[in-house]
């Protein structure tokens, strides 16, 4: 999806370069479909990090378990909902704040000289 969002602006710079005149209307979809892709490869990339990071926090002993849940749930939501909902696209930035204040609040034992 990376590549394919930017293949699609390179091809409209492409034409636009060429001497093709395109209209306002026609310059503004490649856009939109961009921001589409860029949307969806976002969100999956989100999901696999949120699933990887809760995954390895659990094996590691290093993540609670109320947070790993809280992140298995958001990767499973975001890879499950391709059109997010508004409040779905919250959850993502939110278990990121939560592991934020884990790692902030934990602070590892002084080193024993």
């Amino acid at each position: 999806m990376l590549f394919a969002a930017a293949a699609v602006p390179s091809s409209v710079l492409s034409l636009d370069n060429g001497g093709l005149a395109l209209a306002p209307e026609a310059a503004a979809q490649p856009w939109e479909l961009v921001s589409a892709l860029l949307g969806q490869f976002g969100t999956r990339m989100a999901a696999v990090f949120a699933l990887a990071v809760s995954t390895a926090g659990v094996r590691v002993g290093g993540l609670p378990r109320a947070l790993a849940g809280l992140g298995y749930v958001t990767g499973l939501l975001l890879l499950l909902t391709p059109p997010l909902p508004r409040w779905a696209q919250l959850l993502f930035p939110l278990w990121v704040i939560c592991l934020s204040l884990l790692v902030l609040v934990r602070r590892p034992p002084p080193a024993v000289t």
